[in-house]
């Protein structure tokens, strides 16, 4: 699972990764996964969360990247330099 084409418009690994995550990720942050395969979610918000962990994180929120676009024996990547994902701007507007 360490080879990720970036440029696919579908991808086998992250259809098959969502589905494995959907029971733990709010239905948002699953759908934003499936879409550009990273995702943020506010922790106090998740479903499953008590009542205690939500006041506990209250304001927390959660970003995953895709470190597929930074591993260097993807060799998808050599087809193409840059932030494909457009996750660095992603992240840089979420922090």
């Amino acid at each position: 699972m360490n080879l990720q084409d970036l440029n696919e418009e579908s991808n086998m690994v992250i259809d098959m990764i969502s589905n494995v995550w959907r029971d733990w990720l709010p239905e948002e942050s699953y759908n934003e996964y499936r879409k550009k395969s990273y995702y943020q979610s506010v922790a106090s918000n998740h479903p499953l969360a008590s009542d205690e962990l939500s006041k506990k994180m209250d304001g927390t929120r959660i970003l995953a990247l895709n470190l597929q676009s930074c591993y260097f024996f993807n060799f998808y990547l050599f087809s193409s330099l840059g932030d494909e994902l457009g996750q660095l701007e992603w992240l840089e507007k979420n922090l």
